[in-house]
């Protein structure tokens, strides 16, 4: 019973991934170099609609979230995933858009 409810869950997954809402997805670059640049950066995510995701290292967390962002290395640029890239979202994020890798 339970295998059946698990591959209900992994077909339902799976058709949701492939509806359009979900493809709307965008990868950037950000620097965040220093704790003062981290906190306007979660303050200016935060008024925005949609899921915003940092990826360093192979982990994935909230890119919302100031005590997960500081648990980083910053002094790389992270990964942000956006999931609404609007251009609203996009000006928002401008400033902090790494200028090289």
């Amino acid at each position: 019973m339970a295998f059946i409810v698990f591959l209900s869950y992994l077909n339902s997954f799976a058709q949701k991934s492939m509806d359009l809402e979900y493809c709307n997805m965008q990868n950037i670059y950000i620097s965040l170099p220093t704790v003062g640049v981290v906190q306007k950066f979660v303050e200016q995510i935060s008024m925005l609609e949609g899921n915003f995701d940092l990826l360093s290292g192979g982990y994935i967390l909230d890119a919302r979230s100031l005590m997960g962002i500081l648990s980083l290395d910053l002094s790389v640029p992270l990964m942000l995933s956006v999931e609404n890239d609007t251009v609203e979202a996009m000006r928002a994020l401008e400033p902090f858009i790494a200028k090289s890798l």
